[in-house]
Parts: structure tokens; C-alpha cells; sequence
């Protein structure tokens, strides 16, 4: 959920870290998603999205941070991962001024203020 703040809270299942809390508990309350409330370097976010186990955030800057599982490419980091339990900001996506985001089961779509529309992670069914 996103506060009238901008700040990001995440609860429910966890099992591979898509809370992006830094950890794998199941979480019953609203809980902060601490790395984006640092306070030496706070991001307001635009746009949350959640997939069946990964999670990503569109920064008010316009950069896109992914967290969770990653098996498939979905979270778009440069190396695939397994699980990435707190936000991490997606190269590619850096500096595109990104409006809107989208996740599935295992890919997540992006389009940018310009209309240009970015996706990755699993395509077997042609989904990206």
C-alpha cells in the first residue's frame, strides 16, 4: 500500500521475500519497507505493483526497484538472482523517467512517461 505520504507499507505471505522487508517472515500488520524510508536517501514512490512472488516500486524520480523471487528474470537486475529481499534498483530502467508498472507470475512490465513500454523476465506463453 501507498501512504498519501508516498511511502510504501507490505504485509501477507513472504516465502521468498516479495515484502521487500529483508527477510522471509509472514508479516500480519503493515510493515515499512525500510530501504525506501531511509532518511539519508527517501524515495517517494508513484507506483506499487505485485506479482505472485516479486514486487516492484516506480520512484516519484521515475527509477523502478524490483524485489522477491527472481528465477526467471523477472526482477531485472544484471544477474538473475534466486530471491533479492529488499528493493533494488533496476540498471536498465535508471534514468527513463518510468510512470507505470505491471507484474506476473513471472515478468514484469514497465512503460515510461514517453510511452515507451520495457519488459522482462519469463516468456513462455509470449507474455512480454
Amino acid at each position: 500500500a501507498i501512504t498519501s505520504k508516498k511511502k510504501v507499507y507490505a504485509w501477507g505471505k513472504n516465502k521468498y521475500g516479495q515484502l521487500g522487508l529483508g527477510h522471509t517472515n509472514n508479516m500480519h500488520t503493515p510493515t515499512s519497507i525500510l530501504p525506501l524510508s531511509d532518511p539519508l536517501n527517501p524515495k517517494n514512490v508513484r507506483c506499487i505493483a505485485a506479482g505472485k512472488s516479486h514486487s516492484a516500486i516506480i520512484a516519484e524520480d521515475g527509477d523502478v526497484y524490483t524485489w522477491g523471487r527472481g528465477w526467471d528474470g523477472q526482477l531485472g537486475h544484471d544477474v538473475i538472482t534466486e530471491i533479492e529481499l529488499e528493493p533494488r534498483i533496476v540498471p536498465e530502467m535508471e534514468n527513463r523517467a518510468s510512470a507505470a508498472a505491471a507484474c506476473g507470475r513471472a515478468h514484469t512490465v514497465v512503460i515510461t512517461d514517453n510511452g515507451n513500454v520495457w519488459s522482462w523476465g519469463d516468456n513462455k506463453c509470449g507474455q512480454l
